[in-house]
This record gives structure tokens, C-alpha cells and sequence, in this order.
């Protein structure tokens, strides 16, 4: 498909003639070979043409402008090739994303750890060579968690990531990583992302398939980074486990999630514990509940849970067959919200577990709880606030 200023382009060169040049076309330093170009056309019009001369070329990779800058791929457009050709030079310069991030990453195979008693220098690939990885900034340094990050790309080994307190420049290039990596299964961030990191990181995992378990808890991304998340759901076909659990999310962010979790399948476990949702809130978790067909295992405590809410996912319940553990501890649950989840549990005899800790009701309960739902293998009631 060809841009209104390249059929101009081509109508003028009909009639008065075309100049064309050999251009060497340079691929992250290397050079892949040399074409003759039109370079009055656009840099759309070359990416398309290289889309059918060069092996895996991919939208990753971007042209470098004569000034030095790379061109986002939305300027291609309004921009020629003409405008790519450093003075007297006749190469084209192109470049992969990944490779422009880690402009100051020393290409140094050692990296150092520092603990409370000791420093001691070890070799990059010895500590890339086990299952599970834990960085922080206590420990390395940012050049060495860059290292360590980008080395990800292409390790095989490593298959558990946890990050700890590290430069938000970090959690940029994780996100390039996450792009092509696949060996990943679990990936552990604490490190107070706002929005815009976990727009990058989601982003990055929608087209992942690899990542079965996300835990961002305890972060400081809003409705704003989980909608990010939403629209992640509802694409990525591998996440399994997702932990959002307190995060200031509130019932916008919780509404991007289960409108996703009634697209998605197959996500089971998700952790919305302490997110700052409101009845509202409780209410979309009950509507999602009611469709989705792949959740086993949700935790919602510690959110002003009462009475109403949880007879409106008692409700919910009715109509689900697959959890199997639901998790409201912490909550403002009474004895009438606790009778409620029982007369659920007189249909719905898929619910295994319910966790009503730290909760509010009489000894009773537990009785009839035991007396009509002999399906429940934990009900959490011997640590409930008596009345």
C-alpha cells in the first residue's frame, strides 16, 4: 500500500523521469546488501520494499536518521530517504530496538555483588545459569542489573525474575526483553512501577508466550497502568497467575480486569487483595464471575467487604462452576453475609475453600457451615473474630 506522497512521487517520475541511487542498506553493523533507491520516496515506502529483501525484518527495527536519531515508525511517512544518508555517504543505517537501549552497558562478561561482609566480582553467565533470579540495587549496581536484564534476551536458563528496588530505566529495558525472551515462566516486580512502567511492561507481554505468572503487588500503578493490564488479558493466551494485590487500583482499575477476565481464558488465579474497591467494585467482580469460566482461586480481602457485597458474590456464585477457593479475609462480613455464602454453597458444590478470617460472627455459623456445605475442606472461621 502506497502513501499519497509516493504516488505523486511516481507520477512525477513517469513523466520527468526518476534518479535512482546504490544505497547500502546496515543492519546493526552489519551490511545485508545494496539497492538502488528512489530516494525521493518515503522511508514507508523502504521499509516495505525491505520487508521483502531482508530475513525476520520486524517493526523492532527502526532507520537512523542523518541527524543520528532513530525514526518512529509512525514518521515513516513523512519522512524520505534522502533524509537518512549521512553527508557523502550512501548507507543506510538501521537499527533493532533492543540494541539502541543499553546505549552504556559495557560489553564486559563480570558483574559485582555486593553483601553486608563481602564484594566479590563473578562472571556474568555463572550467575545467568540458575533457574531463579533475585536483583536489587543493594545488591548490584544499575550497570550490572542492566547487564544482567539485557543478558536475559537470550538466556535459556533462568525462569523465575524477581526485581527489587531498581532504576525505573530498568524496568524500560525488561520490557524490550520480555518482547523476545521465552523461557520466563514467573516474574516478580516490587519496586514502586508507576503506570507508565506497567503500561510498558503489559505491552510488552501481549504478544508473550512464555510468562504464566505476574506478581506486581504492592507497586504504585492506579486504574491508569491497570487498564494496561485489561487490555494485556485480553490478548496474552499463557498468564495463568496474576497478583495486582495492593496497589491503588479502585473500581476503575477493577473494571478493566474483569471486563478482560470475561474474554479471557486462561487466567485461574487472580490477587486483588487490599486494591481499595468500593460496593461498585464488588458488584463488576460478581458480573465477571458469573461468565468466566477459567478463574479457580480469587482473593478480595481486605477491601470493606460487608454484608451486601458478599451477598452479591454469594449471589454470583450460583452461576459459577469452577472456582474452587475464595478468599475475604479481613473484611466486615457478619453472621448474615456468612448464612448467605451458605445457602451459595447448597448449588454450588465446585467451591472447596473459603477464607473468612479476621471477620465478624458468632460460633454458630461454623456449625451450619459444616452441617450444609460438607463439600468445604477449609473455611478459615477458627480464626474469626467472635462476637
Amino acid at each position: 500500500m502506497f502513501t499519497i506522497m509516493d504516488c505523486i512521487r511516481m507520477i512525477i517520475a513517469y513523466f520527468f523521469g526518476t534518479k535512482t541511487s546504490k544505497c547500502i542498506i546496515n543492519r546493526n553493523d552489519t551490511v545485508e546488501l545494496t539497492l538502488s533507491l528512489d530516494c525521493s520516496l518515503t522511508v514507508a515506502h523502504l521499509r516495505r520494499l525491505l520487508s521483502q529483501r531482508l530475513l525476520h525484518f520486524s517493526e523492532n527495527e527502526l532507520f537512523i536518521h542523518a541527524n543520528g536519531a532513530p525514526i518512529h515508525i509512525l514518521d515513516e511517512q513523512e519522512t524520505f530517504i534522502n533524509e537518512l544518508l549521512f553527508k557523502n555517504s550512501n548507507i543506510i543505517f538501521l537499527k533493532s530496538k533492543l540494541l539502541q537501549i543499553p546505549q552504556t552497558i559495557p560489553s564486559i562478561n563480570a558483574i559485582t555483588i555486593k553483601n553486608q561482609s563481602e564484594t566479590k566480582m563473578v562472571q556474568l553467565s555463572n550467575y545467568l545459569s540458575d533457574v531463579t533470579l533475585e536483583i536489587d540495587n543493594e545488591k548490584f549496581s544499575t550497570i550490572d542489573i542492566k547487564r544482567i536484564v539485557y543478558a536475559l534476551k537470550q538466556n535459556k536458563r533462568v525462569k523465575q525474575l524477581k526485581i527489587r528496588s531498581v532504576d525505573r530505566s530498568i524496568i524500560r529495558l525488561l520490557s524490550e526483553v520480555l518482547q523476545v525472551n521465552d523461557t520466563l515462566t514467573d516474574l516478580d516486580i516490587s519496586c514502586k512501577i508507576n503506570d507508565d512502567d506497567c503500561i510498558l511492561l503489559a505491552n510488552a507481554l501481549i504478544d508473550n508466550y512464555s510468562l504464566k505468572k505476574l506478581n506486581l503487588s504492592q507497586n504504585a500503578f492506579t486504574f491508569i497502568g491497570c487498564k494496561a493490564i485489561g487490555k494485556m488479558l485480553k490478548s496474552n493466551r499463557t498468564l495463568k497467575h496474576l497478583n495486582i494485590c495492593r496497589n491503588n487500583l479502585q473500581d476503575r482499575g477493577i473494571k478493566s480486569i474483569c471486563n478482560a477476565l470475561m474474554i479471557n481464558q486462561t487466567l485461574s488465579h487472580l490477587d486483588i487483595y487490599q486494591t481499595q474497591i468500593s460496593s461498585f467494585g464488588c458488584e463488576l467482580v460478581a458480573e465477571m464471575l458469573q461468565i468466566n469460566e477459567t478463574l479457580t482461586w480469587i482473593d478480595i480481602g481486605d477491601n470493606n467487604i460487608g454484608d451486601d457485597e458478599i451477598i452479591i458474590i454469594a449471589h454470583a456464585l450460583k452461576f459459577n462452576h469452577t472456582l474452587t477457593e475464595l478468599d475475604v479475609k479481613w473484611n466486615y462480613i457478619t453472621k448474615t453475609g456468612a448464612l448467605a455464602l451458605i445457602e451459595t454453597l447448597k448449588i454450588n458444590h465446585t467451591l472447596q475453600t473459603i477464607k473468612i478470617q479476621f471477620n465478624s460472627m458468632s460460633q454458630d455459623v461454623r456449625v451450619k457451615m459444616n452441617q450444609q456445605a460438607s463439600q468445604l475442606k477449609t473455611t478459615g472461621f477458627d480464626l474469626c473474630t467472635i462476637l
